[in-house]
């Protein structure tokens, strides 16, 4: 989920409520942006294969304990307003 929405509270409590009570069709993901919520469908093709070259360029330097994976997301939380 993208936290990069600006606008007042009261829009942003909408949207996320709005974005909790979706139905979601199977493999897709609904996202908050600063166009408002967005259904993002699974990665594929060309993302899939650099995905999988990133990964084969970075397991040799995978310290021990350590693990690499691709069905993780990140999120990045704004922090102050701009």
């Amino acid at each position: 989920m993208s936290t990069a929405f600006a606008g007042s509270m009261l829009d942003w409590n909408y949207l996320l409520d709005t974005w909790r009570e979706l139905e979601v069709p199977e493999g897709r993901r609904p996202e908050l942006t600063v166009e408002g919520i967005q259904m993002t469908p699974p990665p594929w093709g060309p993302h899939n294969l650099i995905a999988g070259w990133v990964n084969r360029a970075l397991l040799p330097a995978v310290p021990d304990g350590c693990e690499l994976f691709q069905t993780q997301g990140v999120g990045i939380k704004q922090i102050g307003g701009i």
